[in-house]
């Protein structure tokens, strides 16, 4: 893998990397790089951005659907998509420039404590 590659993935993904097969599954979320700002109404700049979002994420879709992975999730709102995708592929769709991180997903546990 290149720099600029590796530099777009997160030090846990790569860990999990070093020791999955090629084919293996891997749930990712995708980071996009970020949007302009549009001009406008809150009702013309959110348009806008879910449109950007749109144009910039079909690219990165085709590119993991060909490689036999799958979109879960798209998120316009803070530019991510979560995803399923070989192991293998995973350079070739962070050597996307629109893509700016690949990273495991964060599982938010609840903080439970008893009190008495």
């Amino acid at each position: 893998m290149t720099e600029p590659v590796l530099s777009k993935l997160s030090p846990d993904l790569l860990e999990h990397l070093a020791s999955a097969a090629v084919d293996n599954p891997v749930e990712v979320i995708l980071e996009l790089q970020p949007l302009t700002m549009p001009n406008g109404t809150r009702q013309e700049r959110v348009a806008a951005l879910r449109e950007a979002f749109d144009r910039e994420v079909r690219p990165i879709v085709q590119l993991v659907e060909e490689a036999h992975g799958r979109i879960v999730e798209r998120a316009w709102i803070n530019q991510t998509a979560r995803a399923v995708i070989p192991a293998g592929a995973i350079p070739a769709v962070a050597s996307e420039a629109s893509v700016a991180r690949i990273d495991l997903p964060d599982f938010v546990h609840p903080d439970v404590k008893r009190t008495a």
